[in-house]
């Protein structure tokens, strides 16, 4: 029996449509993109919404990092780019720049300059995609470009990823639901706050491996938020560690992957002995309590009880990081 090899190239509009029903929210998909300016060695963040009299948003989500040439850029566009450009684990299939764009804005544009170089732009409009599967616009950046580019990166290297016409009216997950339906109630605010918490590490010190970094959104410089911060821990309770491992066919070879599991319990009644103001900084109650998830510094989302153990207010004190082997 003869057989042939088929080329399948997948419908444009069905998979690009398909990538923007992933469960996003404005928060996690602005935090995807941050990943990539760690990546970039960036020391400063800026995120700016701007919101239109038909509620749908322009965002800029810049950064001061290495930035890149036209060949990288037009790299970085594909979906699936390759592993090479992956600067750091953060990054692993190549997807989250343009996934995390395109949940909320059918046109994106990443306008990108290396140190003393140009400035380059690549837009994606998923509108044009029936017409022109796979393709998008790359050149020279314009004036307008150049000064969302600026506003992060000054007049040196940098990126910033442009949303257009964002629509945030669907802004929190559910359990039963990909989605739930409602504007945000505090857009900035969730964000910031989110933020703060995500890459807590990244901002309190160089201890993750990169630069200091500094995150603005709309010009207010966000605060990190530590979860299991010395100054509202319990002083009575040693925390306690556990350390497992699961193993794991890595090319072929089986190894033995570490994670740690770190139970903490926060001081949960009044300010002593620790600092002035501390039970109110550690934000304690439901919302805060359960697991975070570490990667590389940087936690993956909101603490959850991973189907481990159920929230409860009894157990508001009690705050577990789990560190995940990259």
């Amino acid at each position: 029996m003869t057989r042939r090899r088929v080329e399948s190239i997948p419908d444009a509009v069905r998979v690009t449509e398909g990538l923007r029903h992933t469960g996003y929210t404005p928060e996690t998909a602005i935090a995807d993109l941050i990943d990539n300016s760690i990546a970039a060695d960036a020391t400063e963040v800026g995120v700016r919404l701007s919101r239109g009299f038909d509620n749908t948003y322009t965002v800029w989500i810049g950064d001061n990092g290495c930035g890149m040439d036209e060949s990288t850029l037009i790299r970085a566009m594909q979906y699936g780019s390759s592993r090479e450009l992956a600067r750091n684990k953060l990054s692993v299939y190549g997807l989250g720049m343009k996934m995390a764009s395109t949940s909320f804005s059918s046109r994106f544009t990443v306008v990108t300059r290396e140190k003393k170089g140009k400035a380059y732009s690549a837009t994606y409009d998923l509108i044009e995609m029936k017409d022109h599967p796979w393709s998008f616009e790359v050149g020279e950046a314009t004036e307008d470009h150049i000064v969302a580019l600026n506003e992060t990166a000054g007049s040196g290297s940098g990126s910033v990823v442009i949303w257009e016409n964002a629509n945030f009216n669907i802004s929190e997950q559910n359990p039963k639901k990909k989605r739930m339906v409602g504007k945000p109630k505090n857009l900035d605010k969730d964000i910031e706050n989110y933020l703060g918490l995500v890459f807590h590490k990244f901002m309190e010190g160089p201890n993750t491996g990169t630069n200091s970094l500094e995150i603005k959104v709309n010009g207010n410089r966000v605060t990190p938020f530590n979860p299991v911060h010395a100054d509202f821990l319990d002083k009575e309770w040693v925390p306690i560690v556990d350390k497992f491992t699961v193993e794991v066919e890595i090319n072929g070879q089986t190894e033995s992957v570490p994670y740690i599991l770190t139970t903490y319990k926060i001081n949960g009644e009044y300010d002593a002995p620790n600092k002035p103001g501390a039970l109110e900084a550690s934000r304690m109650g439901m919302p805060t309590q359960g697991i975070y998830p570490y990667r590389e510094g940087r936690i993956l989302q909101k603490p959850d009880g991973l189907n481990v153990i159920s929230f409860h207010p009894d157990w508001n004190t009690m705050r577990v990081t789990l560190d995940l082997d990259p």
